[in-house]
């Protein structure tokens, strides 16, 4: 992506910076939460590796203190030791690992809406999430009706967690295609990570 200044970076945050107010948040401590699976896609990193990888979005439901907060868990998908840990990621999940590796995004698919126990764990430099296990006596979220997501224009109806997932699994294309589709005045070249335009987007649409 382009380079761009801090001072650009600055005007740019006009809009926003204006319509924002405080909130408290950000990262996880070091810890076991009980959640829910609330977007699960597979995708190409933008690093220069342009690794495939797989993005889990959860959403905390316990402890209390922490309910709502969102934690991302990034599996990658690369070297055959990537791949026995993801298997048994979907194994933990209840999902069997597909014969064929085409299939791998149709169960990746099948997790969004469960329920899981995971833990945050940290180092210096990285922050890993492992799952524990499905809760039990907890239903999985039903998706919505597909007729029931569709706007009053026909439109698949977005949510802020479907946006925010492509821009953590860097999906540029599907970015561009809300940009697009919403006619909406964002360049992606002008911001250094798509998360950020992720947030821009979701704000603009108010989802």
């Amino acid at each position: 992506m382009a380079n761009v200044s801090v001072a650009s970076k600055l005007r740019a945050l006009k809009k926003s910076w204006g319509s924002a107010a405080p909130r408290t948040g950000g990262g996880l401590p070091d810890g076991e939460y009980e959640g829910v699976i609330k977007a699960a896609i597979v995708g190409i990193s933008k690093s220069e590796a342009q690794r495939l990888q797989c993005v889990w979005s959860l959403e905390v439901t316990a402890p209390e203190d922490f309910k709502g907060r969102k934690q991302t868990k990034i599996a990658g998908l690369e070297t055959e030791d990537n791949l026995s840990w993801f298997q048994g990621d979907l194994s933990i999940l209840g999902i069997d690992p597909p014969d064929d590796e085409n299939d791998i995004p149709a169960a990746v698919g099948e997790t969004e809406g469960l329920p899981i126990a995971f833990k945050v764990r940290s180092n210096k430099e990285f922050t890993n999430v492992d799952f524990i296990g499905l809760l039990e006596g907890v239903e999985a979220e039903q998706p919505e009706d597909e007729n029931e997501k569709l706007n009053k224009d026909g439109k698949q109806e977005l949510t802020a967690e479907d946006v925010m997932a492509m821009g953590e699994a860097e999906d540029e294309a599907g970015l561009q295609v809300i940009i697009d589709d919403y006619a909406l005045d964002i360049k992606q070249d002008d911001y250094a990570t798509f998360s950020e335009v992720a947030v821009l987007i979701i704000e603009a649409l108010a989802l």
